[in-house]
């Protein structure tokens, strides 16, 4: 996209602009539940990335990555905060960010880079697997809280996490960091056997059946909601349920030693499906 580019912040007022285009996104009320323009001080002068996203000179994304170390990882970037103007959603923004990110981090000799995201959202799943390129090993349950303040968008149910790793410096990450088309597959679809099955309610909303690991198969699938903001915004029982039941169903996958290595959004008899793709063993290279 010509028209849009993402670049460094270096400025206070750009750090400013970064908070409020913080209040808009999340719909924060005030300054407080807002990263601060010290803490975006601190990260782009220690070794971090703060970044955003403009049109000509009005900015409507932002991104926040941190330098971290870990005796598991070692150095690596912890990607805190991406966030978009509602106005600019499914421009391949995200997608943008991301590109920006892999090649900085390469440019200071990062190798990793590690995020969170709920693993109930198929869009975020198709940025941060299709078309990334990360992996997933482990769930973090509730990790935000009960996510209480003066936000309007305020979950309502336990903040589980899938924790993605991104290891830049390899073949699957560069591979796909070099591809074009991440679209929708539409083949197959009735052809992949979930570990766990739905059925769909008079509004359309998709329950989960039951779901069980009982096979040691090399690749195993897990199917996620068609739109689960969708779920949460209108019925937050059922929001409950997924999370609940989902939360067992990859915990016991992780610990069998599966990882999350694809997503599929499949179209089976005209409904878009969202499954995940688990493999048992998987060697990153």
């Amino acid at each position: 996209m010509d028209d849009i580019h993402i670049r460094p912040l270096h400025t206070l007022e750009e750090y400013n602009q970064f908070i409020e285009l913080q209040k808009t996104i999340w719909k924060i009320k005030n300054d407080v539940e807002c990263v601060p323009d010290y803490i975006l001080l601190t990260a782009d002068t220690h070794g971090g990335l703060v970044l955003g996203a403009f049109t000509s000179d009005v900015m409507i994304g932002i991104n926040l990555v941190l330098p971290a170390f870990s005796p598991d990882y070692g150095f690596y970037y912890y990607a805190q905060l991406l966030g978009i103007h509602p106005d600019w959603h499914h421009q391949g923004i995200g997608y943008m960010f991301k590109n920006a990110q892999y090649r900085l981090a390469l440019q200071k000799g990062v190798k990793k880079i590690l995020w969170t995201y709920d693993p109930l959202l198929g869009p975020n799943a198709m940025l941060n697997i299709v078309k990334s390129g990360g992996i997933v090993r482990e769930y973090k349950i509730n990790i935000y809280g009960d996510l209480i303040g003066s936000r309007e968008l305020i979950s309502g149910i336990p903040s589980d996490r899938f924790l993605l790793e991104w290891h830049i410096d390899t073949d699957r990450v560069r591979i796909k960091m070099e591809q074009e088309n991440h679209g929708i597959r539409h083949e197959a679809g009735n052809k992949i056997q979930p570990l766990n099955s739905l059925t769909r309610d008079d509004s359309g909303f998709s329950w989960m059946k039951s779901g069980v690991l009982d096979t040691d198969d090399k690749l195993i699938f897990v199917e996620i909601p068609e739109d689960f903001q969708s779920i949460l915004n209108s019925d937050k029982k059922l929001a409950l349920d997924w999370r609940l039941k989902t939360r067992k169903l990859f915990t016991d996958c992780f610990a069998a030693g599966y990882s999350i290595v694809d997503f599929l959004r499949l179209t089976s008899e005209r409904k878009k499906r969202n499954i995940y793709v688990l493999e048992k063993n998987y060697v990153l290279v």
